[in-house]
């Protein structure tokens, strides 16, 4: 075993070598936060920077906060809220699917996305296995499990340790297998694309470097999460490196 980097408080022998830290910028890495903490100082940092452009509307960060939040408060009204997983079937592309989305996280919820042309036999399929609480359809229609309190009972927003989303395999050799990812994982990953390819403004500076870092992120959040701590479902085993399931969903 070769020499080691011993505690503050231990005697160092006259001899012994001490090796640099491994990762010298480790202690400039953001504290550990959630998605949603990302996106909120985002939006106090640039209200009126354009958030969201699906073709038929922008909007500004304080625009999709609005519209998050009025959404969010739907989710509360029909009993969905912290702890739960909730499926998505909406059309890829469009606003209404990142809003739904951040609309299920606001509320401490993980979303399970499945494409919305996708069969109806492999939504039913992720949607039991997740053992969703409820399903956006459309643009907007929810379907909660009957019986629920309503309004939902104890709101909170997420913490580091709760479930974004859920993520399952195409089951093209089997039946598909989910991968939960955590709000803290994920957020490391978002922090981490944008020390390196948006430290400086990339909207004014940097575009290629920009849309190469949303490229990564979109890819990652279409199902490339071999780079995540990842935290299997029961039953369930990690994908493959570069594995996509057959939904998408983007961000940029």
């Amino acid at each position: 075993m070769g020499p080691f980097i011993m505690d503050n408080d231990q005697a160092t022998a006259p001899d012994q070598e001490i090796y640099a830290p491994q990762f010298p910028s480790g202690a400039l890495a953001p504290a550990p936060r959630t998605l949603l903490d990302i996106l909120q100082a985002t939006a106090r940092a640039y209200p009126d920077a354009p958030a969201i452009d699906d073709g038929e509307r922008t909007e500004s960060y304080a625009e999709l906060i609005e519209e998050v939040k009025a959404k969010a408060r739907r989710l509360h009204e029909q009993g969905l809220g912290a702890g739960d997983r909730i499926g998505v079937r909406v059309e890829s592309g469009t606003r209404h699917l990142y809003e739904w989305i951040l609309a299920i996280l606001w509320v401490g919820a993980a979303y399970v996305p499945v494409d919305a042309d996708d069969p109806d036999e492999r939504a039913k399929t992720v949607f039991t296995e997740a053992r969703v609480a409820g399903i956006i359809k459309g643009t907007g229609t929810i379907v909660a499990e009957s019986g629920r309190p309503k309004p939902y009972a104890a709101p909170r927003m997420p913490g580091l340790e709760d479930d974004a989303w859920i993520i399952f395999t195409s089951g093209s050799t089997g039946k598909p297998k989910g991968v939960a990812v955590s709000h803290r994982s994920a957020a490391a990953f978002v922090d981490a694309e944008a020390q390196m390819f948006l430290a400086r403004r990339p909207a004014e500076h940097h575009r290629p470097r920009a849309r190469r870092a949303v490229g990564r992120l979109r890819r990652l959040l279409r199902g490339n999460v071999d780079r995540l701590a990842q935290r299997r479902l029961p039953g369930a085993r990690p994908a493959r490196p570069g594995a996509r399931p057959a939904w998408t969903l983007g961000l940029g």
